[in-house]
């Protein structure tokens, strides 16, 4: 079983400003790159296939909001999935084999730090697991503003 890391209040605080932090950047940089490279009526074009404009430019806003929201909402919810997954030991073997394969090109192939995997999992079984918490709960405050823009872009006159 894997020992728990002690952290302090200020550093659980750090890592969630960060992340936040970090999101947000990710979705201001994904609004000003649908500012650029999109007009109003190419919006209306691509998404609803005719060119007069019926749509408030609200609504475009609103759109361009939920879409960066969401992605972003994504992308902090998969990384925090992934490191759930790593914690449980799904890229082991992986990392096992892609450095056994590795230490065949060094001078000396035989002195290796693990002779097999179940060593190798064993040490790794006995390191402190990641913590996932704060980009799990990022990743989600980022899906429900998603929501809260979905809910104005269709209620959007």
């Amino acid at each position: 079983m894997r020992p728990k890391k002690i952290k302090s209040k200020k550093t659980i605080l750090l890592e969630y400003l960060i992340t936040f932090a970090l999101c947000a950047i990710i979705v201001v940089i994904w609004i000003s790159a649908s500012r650029i490279f999109s007009s109003y009526e190419d919006w209306l074009k691509v998404w609803h296939g005719y060119e007069e404009s019926v749509h408030s430019n609200a609504q475009k806003n609103y759109f361009v909001l939920t879409n960066a929201f969401f992605g972003t909402g994504v992308i902090c919810l998969g990384f925090g999935l992934l490191v759930i997954a790593s914690n449980g030991g799904a890229f082991e073997m992986i990392v096992y084999g892609v450095r056994r394969f590795i230490s065949i090109f060094q001078k000396e192939p035989n002195k290796i730090k693990y002779k097999t995997y179940f060593d190798y999992h064993a040490a790794k079984s006995a390191e402190p697991r990641r913590s996932f918490l704060f980009l799990i709960i990022n990743g989600l405050v980022y899906l429900a503003a998603s929501g809260v823009f979905l809910i104005l872009y269709l209620n959007a006159a």
